[in-house]
């Protein structure tokens, strides 16, 4: 590239540089395959550097890429239309140029020069041309200043922008008093000062005052000129760029502006949700009084008319109670304020449960209740339980309802694995009910709508079970489907990614010994469900749809180890059945048993004429794989009647002279929780309060064994009476349970970020007020007469060593010496981690030992140690003196059962 063509370029990407502002224009050329660059403008950077770097490819008409013109600067920028259409033109400018050299390379050498020159005046002439034209369009003027001849010069741009005459002669000091006194002026007088001793160049942002009084914000750019290390020369660019500025503060106003809405929006929003969870203590807080006085009612003597007037009022409350939740639910999902709480449950008691909860629905309708787990279904899933139980409970509640007979069915089946690693389930609920036509099924999605509003008044709802449902599945990734024909029944499916695991399987013992079973049941999908469930074990079944069948079948010869038996059957039932077979063939040769599957578990009659037909085992409908096969093992280890999973019946109430404090600020509710409170705890001693003070003054004369504590109260509110009873001296170790109409996401949090142990809601329901009591209750043994708590009693607290004979039922006395050798050892290793984690506030740590030990702890009867072992599990954050209270209970507690199983093992030695 001869010298010619690289001025040529130094002032194309001079002019390049005016026209967007930037600090460098480099124009890239393929010269004989060799790269050379050319800078025009500024001190040059990398591109590293460049916060702003756009290029633009060189190209011939025939295609040839010729080199690229490049700008960069430090600062970020953005061209705007003009300036790209500009840019565009020098490109084409530059290509052309480009094109001209390399064509007048191939001149003759004596014709090449005189081209250049001729080339160079025309190029000047355009570019002159084109930079008066862009510098008239951005507003931009030059500027020089002769340092040697004390001269200076603007450009006719730059005098426009100061609203001088054409005629005007600059001088460096006056064009220094244009700028604004203050921050301005000294910013350019320390730019000139530098620049002139450094040849540091600026570029700033500046705000001057025109010649006619107007202000204005302008871009200056200089640059200096040295020689023999003395400053000779100034020149640069001056740009008006009020409208920028101007643009630029509206942005900010907006942005001011915005966040004022925002935060506007969001005080809306807690309003919102504050007014949400009064309403719903509001309206919860007489139902809660209907529910729970009419379920104590109906647990006194009634005769058979007054047990059916209350039992309709408290089936109507609860449907009223239903509603608020629903509707409550839709608010919350459409306010964005529901959220997903993810955690690790059993799949298989996950899908008994919900069948448990509609089957007594089911069954008083007559119907079938199926639960269909498929057997390759992963034992264990991360999901929400209470939400996708909510959709699960909606779905065949619905089943229930639009069904008159037939059968409902739960199933659950593995769809395959994601690349994710995570697993598809699907869930299905099927029933045998009316059916919906296809025009409308879409309908019945849509808020507040069933299929037509004759189905509204004939069966009742909110018509937003499903609505609520789709929304909840949203939020997992899903959407519900049906395929539904009119008079044939309807299925409603959805399909759920989950993260899964799977578990060791489980030994039954002495399941090879059965090899053939008689499944009786008039249900052709519970036959099959059944027979699924056998094929597992390599069991071999033979169906037959009626006792006749199954009468006949014997009467062939054909014997069997088992013999499932369906209670309800058309004709002849189950127990007939039995009865019949027990007439004309006896107790089979080689058979281990009967077992009667039916669908109610309190039914009298059943269970006398069982005992009288020597039925082994009653298993309740739906049959869930587990309880199948536990029900087989239990009979042939002839433990009659008896289920592997079968937990101790709980005494009803709570011995020990207790003191209760009750906080309750509604006095049906203060009547409720008193009376629930003295069914499960006949000698304790109750304290009421009225609102949080009348609590705290109550907690200074007298520390109570346990508070029930209401949230929402008058004056002082549960949350602040609970913070100030915990800054009281021993008021840390009373267990607080809180008290609540509402049931917003986050409020158990709130409870026990406030310091409460834990959290159950209204009504009181007995059995769910007994379990906190047994879970955070220890009783205090006193002396005296009185007394009646043995030393045996009171050991038990610590370690019951009933609830592991329970456990292992059957087994001989090695078994458990040897369990627990291996439960002292673990428990010590335990301790020490603990200690270690407790010093290095490790709370992930603590929380898994906490779990380990909780685990063990419940099998082993180590029921103190199982509660303090839940707080750990349940750790948030280290909060004194409450986290050093509950290391140092669990070391205590650790050191007293290891010392009590130690004690055992050398009784059994003995």
């Amino acid at each position: 590239m001869n010298a010619i063509l690289q001025e040529k370029l130094n002032r194309q990407t001079e002019l390049a540089s005016l026209i967007c502002n930037v600090q460098v224009a480099t124009i890239s050329i393929i010269d004989d395959q060799q790269q050379s660059v050319v800078v025009a403008s500024g001190v040059p950077i990398t591109a590293r550097e460049a916060a702003f770097h756009i290029t633009y490819d060189l190209v011939s008409s025939s295609g040839e890429l010729l080199g690229t013109l490049s700008l960069l600067d430090k600062a970020p920028r953005h061209l705007d239309a003009r300036q790209q259409k500009l840019m565009q033109i020098i490109a084409g400018e530059v290509t052309a140029e480009i094109i001209d050299h390399n064509r007048q390379e191939a001149l003759q050498n004596s014709e090449r020069d005189f081209r250049a020159f001729f080339e160079l005046e025309k190029d000047l002439k355009r570019t002159r041309e084109i930079l008066e034209r862009t510098s008239q369009l951005s507003r931009i003027g030059g500027w020089e200043a002769d340092l040697v001849n004390k001269e200076m010069f603007w450009s006719d741009i730059t005098k426009e922008i100061h609203e001088v005459p054409p005629d005007f002669n600059p001088t460096l000091s006056a064009a220094v008093g244009f700028y604004k006194e203050g921050e301005s002026r000294r910013k350019i007088t320390a730019a000139l000062k530098e620049i002139i001793e450094t040849g540091q160049p600026w570029d700033l942002e500046l705000q001057i005052v025109t010649a006619m009084g107007k202000e204005r914000w302008v871009r200056a750019i200089g640059n200096a000129e040295f020689e023999n290390g003395k400053c000779k020369r100034l020149y640069g660019t001056f740009q008006d760029i009020s409208v920028a500025k101007e643009t630029e503060r509206e942005l900010i106003s907006q942005k001011v502006s915005l966040a004022a809405a925002k935060q506007q929006a969001e005080q809306a929003s807690l309003a919102k949700s504050e007014f949400l969870a009064n309403m719903s203590h509001e309206i919860r807080t007489p139902l809660n009084g209907v529910i729970g006085f009419t379920e104590l009612v109906l647990k006194t003597d009634l005769n058979e008319t007054q047990h059916q007037y209350l039992s309709i009022v408290n089936q109507s409350a609860n449907a009223l109670l239903s509603i608020i939740n629903d509707i409550l639910d839709f608010s919350k999902i459409e306010s964005g304020k529901l959220e997903l709480d993810i955690d690790k449950y059993d799949l298989y008691e996950f899908s008994s449960q919900v069948s448990d909860i509609i089957s007594y629905q089911a069954q008083h309708k007559g119907l079938e209740m199926l639960l269909n787990v498929a057997t390759n279904l992963p034992r264990f899933a991360w999901f929400d339980e209470v939400r996708l139980k909510q959709i699960l409970i909606n779905l065949l509640g619905n089943a229930v309802k639009f069904t008159s007979n037939g059968e409902i069915e739960l199933k659950v089946t593995p769809l395959g694995m994601k690349e994710d690693g995570k697993a598809r389930i699907r869930f299905e609920v099927r029933d045998t009910g009316i059916g919906i036509k296809p025009e409308k099924q879409y309908k019945i999605f849509e808020a507040f709508r069933q299929e037509d509003a004759s189905t509204t008044k004939r069966y009742g709802g909110t018509g937003l079970g499903l609505t609520i449902s789709n929304k909840l599945l949203a939020l997992m990734g899903s959407h519900l489907q049906i395929k539904s024909n009119i008079n044939e029944g309807s299925t409603f499916y959805f399909d759920i990614d989950l993260a899964t695991a799977e578990a060791p399987a489980d030994k039954w013992e002495s399941l090879e010994k059965i090899r053939q079973v008689l499944i009786v049941d008039d249900n052709d999908n519970n036959r099959t469900i059944l027979k699924e469930m056998l094929s597992l074990k390599d069991i071999a079944c033979t169906e037959a749809r009626s006792g006749f069948e199954a009468l006949d079948t014997l009467a062939r010869g054909d014997r069997y180890d088992v013999i499932l038996m369906d209670y309800h059957m058309p004709y002849m039932d189950g127990l007939e059945t039995v009865k019949k077979i027990r007439h004309h063939f006896g107790r089979l040769p080689g058979e281990q048993g009967v077992i009667l599957l039916h669908s109610s578990a309190d039914d009298e009659r059943i269970i006398k004429v069982c005992d009288q037909l020597d039925i082994g085992l009653r298993m309740v409908k739906p049959i869930k794989i587990n309880e199948l096969y536990n029900s087989l093992s239990m009979l042939i280890r002839k433990e009659k009647r008896a289920k592997r999973h079968k937990q101790e019946k709980e005494e009803q109430w709570i011995g020990g002279r207790l003191n209760i404090l009750i906080v309750e600020d509604n006095p049906v509710n203060m009547l409720l929780a008193t009376t629930v409170v003295k069914r499960i705890a006949h000698d304790a001693r109750i304290y009421e309060a009225q609102d949080g003070i009348e609590a705290v003054r109550i907690c200074r004369g007298k520390i109570p064994d346990l508070i029930l504590m209401d949230v929402q109260m008058p004056v002082m509110n549960g949350y602040e009476a609970t913070r100030k009873i915990r800054e009281m001296t021993g008021g840390q170790r009373i267990p607080i349970i809180a008290l609540t109409a509402g049931n917003l996401k986050g409020e158990r949090e709130k409870c026990i970020e406030a310091g409460m142990n834990d959290f159950i809601g209204k009504p009181l329901v007995q059995q769910k007020l007994l379990h906190l009591f047994r879970k955070w209750l220890t009783v205090v043994i006193e002396d005296g007469p009185g007394t009646l708590t043995t030393e045996q009693e009171a050991k038990d607290t610590h370690f019951d060593m009933g609830i592991l004979e329970a456990y292992l039922v059957g087994e001989d006395r090695s078994v458990l010496n040897q369990l627990l050798k291996l439960t002292i050892e673990e428990l010590k290793l335990s301790v020490v981690e603990l200690q270690s984690a407790a010093a290095a506030v490790d709370i992930r740590k603590i929380n898994r030992i906490g779990h380990k030990i909780r685990g063990t702890s419940q099998i082993i009867g180590l029921a103190k140690l199982a509660r303090i072992a839940d707080q750990l599990d349940t750790l948030t954050v280290k909060r004194e003196p409450e986290f050093g209270f509950l290391i140092e209970s669990m070391q205590e507690e650790s050191a007293l059962v290891i010392r009590l199983m130690e004690e055992q093992i050398a009784k059994m030695g003995n």
